[in-house]
């Protein structure tokens, strides 16, 4: 059986089949794709809340503007949930 050969640094060497894990673990080697808020001011979220109370779909939101339709949805539930609409959470 042949077995790939280790070197002091792990990125250089290769074998058909395996995954380079060392890069996975280097923090360095991570970049985003976009930019990314990392939080959404309130009276933004309250504004999608409301627009989707109006028949706005998430998702066409989340088109129109940058959170995505999971992050919307996210927060109507916690608006029903602070609101008294909702008691399952």
């Amino acid at each position: 059986m042949i077995m790939p050969v280790m070197r002091a640094t792990p990125a250089k060497w290769s074998w058909t089949g395996l995954v380079d894990t060392w890069s996975l673990g280097n923090p360095g080697s991570r970049k985003k794709a976009f930019a990314v808020p990392d939080n959404y001011p309130p009276e933004f979220r309250r504004q999608m809340v409301e627009l989707v109370r109006a028949r706005r779909t998430p998702q066409e939101l989340a088109k129109e503007f940058q959170p995505s339709a999971q992050s919307i949805r996210v927060w109507v539930r916690q608006a029903d949930l602070d609101g008294g609409r909702r008691q399952d959470g």
